[in-house]
């Protein structure tokens, strides 16, 4: 994962170029470089993606952490913001939550007399924080024609496949100032679509989980040729508002499900295996363990995910490569199989038998 671009306050957008190994053009950085000395704006978000992150440099310099984290990070270093250079003191942090989808951090910041708060998260949360936005070092206070415009951009930028995110910051916990936007891709595998059809002609059906927004889900489940997805979405809300027999029925029909939370995803795993079903869940997150837990076959991907999440899996992909588990659903049919035409040829021989006797 990676920035591939940003959208300020001033409404200024600035493209990093395409991405090529997870990171982001030279002459996307560039670009920053030299629009980050004419605007504070750019400079406080490129800032709050380096001081709200919990993202390391490890050893190797290689970056560990969660891969926004890494991703936010990895930008503030290319653009010169290195961690330990800031001489920021961390005084308190409010943990990002799949429930409330937002993280802060207070630090104690040179350029301020005063301790300050940096937040990052879902777009509608942090606008709703925000009464007022930077322009030309300025503030001026949100109002309707500013909101339906950034929400504007939010849905494109979403419908685009892009994770969006937004900072601001402020010097209490309910009057934050807003920045812009930052946004961020994941590459999806090139073969996934066919790995997904390949589950289907197995006699798996697959559902995409995600914390993302409608647009953002959709726009992946397009990308790999999915239509029944995007006929068949559900939002978190929608699964929390819903009676049991209703919630029942629209897991059992939908493909996608967007906006969820890790009680959802537990949810979701006990109420097909009610149904019947045999249940394979998996994820790479922290808040993915107990839904790994609840599901027949936990499955944890290996290289990012984390040490709680592959504890909680019956299976790690070492890989990271899903398609890995069609060999081993192909192999449980097969031997399924044998076992049941083993059962069938000696009932019938037992029957056979007792006939004769």
């Amino acid at each position: 994962m990676s920035v591939v671009s940003i959208y300020t306050s001033e409404d200024q957008y600035i493209d990093l170029g395409l991405m090529v190994d997870a990171t982001v053009s030279f002459d996307g950085i560039a670009s920053i470089h030299h629009s980050l000395n004419d605007s504070r704006v750019l400079r406080q978000i490129v800032k709050t993606c380096c001081v709200c992150n919990n993202a390391q440099v490890g050893h190797d310099n290689t970056l560990v952490g969660q891969s926004t984290d890494c991703a936010l990070l990895s930008l503030g270093i290319k653009c010169g913001y290195f961690p330990e250079t800031l001489s920021i003191k961390r005084l308190g942090e409010t943990p990002f939550s799949s429930e409330t989808k937002w993280m802060s951090v207070q630090v104690e910041d040179p350029e301020f007399s005063h301790p300050i708060h940096y937040i990052k998260g879902a777009p509608e949360i942090i606008l709703s924080k925000c009464t007022t936005y930077m322009n030309q070092n300025q503030l001026f206070s949100i109002k309707d024609d500013f909101l339906f415009r950034f929400h504007s951009k939010i849905s494109n930028f979403s419908s685009n496949g892009f994770r969006t995110l937004a900072v601001a910051y402020g010097d209490s916990s309910g009057d934050y100032i807003f920045l812009g936007l930052v946004m961020l891709a994941d590459p999806i595998r090139p073969d996934i679509a066919k790995t997904l059809a390949n589950f289907r002609s197995l006699g798996v059906e697959c559902k995409i989980l995600t914390g993302d927004s409608k647009e953002t889900a959709c726009s992946v489940a397009q990308s790999v040729v999915i239509t029944d997805f995007l006929l068949k979405s559900v939002s978190g809300d929608q699964l929390r508002s819903a009676s049991k027999l209703e919630m029942n029925k629209m897991i059992s029909e939908a493909h996608l499900f967007y906006r969820i939370t890790p009680v959802d995803k537990i949810n979701i795993v006990k109420s097909l295996r009610k149904q019947g079903h045999v249940v394979a869940m998996a994820g790479d997150g922290v808040n993915d363990a107990i839904a790994l837990r609840a599901a027949h076959v936990g499955i944890s991907m290996g290289k990012f995910a984390s040490d709680a999440c592959k504890e909680a899996a019956d299976v790690v992909l070492t890989d990271d490569n899903i398609k890995s588990l069609i060999w081993a659903v192909r192999e449980g049919k097969t031997i399924f199989k044998n076992i049941q035409n083993f059962v069938r040829f000696q009932i019938s021989s037992y029957c056979f038998g007792f006939t004769l006797s």
